[in-house]
């Protein structure tokens, strides 16, 4: 029966997700390893995590990570800087956000990285957001924290942006704001919980289906 579940979710997500192993560079950091392909992206591979960052909106549209909750993690670093794979023009600044209104709200969170040069990674701008301070430190912060707590092992956690087609901006970049964000989670090959959130001021947390998640995160290939 559990071989029978785990074929049937990964038909499920080689339907939606439209995966493929070719031009990934870091495949084992995607769900399952199976790699999302999301149109008009760049894919920037990092140790613990990968993200997806749309170059033309200089948006980051999703980042996954593989997190093994049996390895300690590192302390936190507040050492936000830009991105150097990107141009100088397709890259937010720390300026940006600066009297925006907005946090830098990690996508891939730091606290679960491993090491001081991985937790480094982390704070690449490539990885942020301008998310409301108040979910940033309130209860998105919280959802990260039980995603720790509970996975066991090996866990795959997919983040991801929603744009509106006229997005709000901050800087003289423009980094568009997000309008929502998922969260799914993969405990296993059969156990998966999505969540949500939108980017306003204390907005709560509520639960999602993976469904939904690639519904409005425009996954296809």
């Amino acid at each position: 029966m559990k071989n029978i579940l785990s074929i049937i979710l990964v038909s499920i997500l080689t339907f939606t997700f439209q995966l493929s192993y070719a031009d990934s560079q870091c495949p084992q950091l995607y769900p399952l390893g199976h790699v999302i392909t999301v149109s008009n992206t760049t894919e920037l591979c990092n140790q613990e995590y990968v993200a997806l960052y749309d170059i033309s909106r200089k948006a980051n549209i999703l980042s996954a990570e593989k997190f093994d909750a049996s390895i300690s993690h590192a302390p936190r670093l507040n050492e936000f800087h830009s991105d150097v794979r990107l141009n100088i023009s397709d890259r937010a600044t720390n300026d940006d956000y600066l009297k925006s209104g907005y946090d830098k709200g990690h996508m891939a969170p730091a606290a679960d990285m491993t090491t001081p040069s991985i937790v480094n990674e982390s704070f690449l701008l490539s990885n942020m957001t301008p998310q409301e301070p108040t979910l940033n430190r309130l209860k998105w912060k919280m959802l990260e924290e039980n995603v720790r707590s509970t996975a066991t092992g090996i866990t795959y956690v997919l983040t991801g942006a929603v744009y509106s087609n006229s997005p709000k901006t901050i800087g003289v970049d423009n980094i568009p704001v997000p309008s929502k964000y998922y969260k799914c989670v993969w405990y296993s090959s059969i156990k998966t919980a999505c969540y949500k959130a939108d980017n306003v001021p204390h907005a709560d947390v509520t639960d999602a289906t993976l469904e939904e998640a690639e519904a409005a995160l425009n996954i296809k290939e």
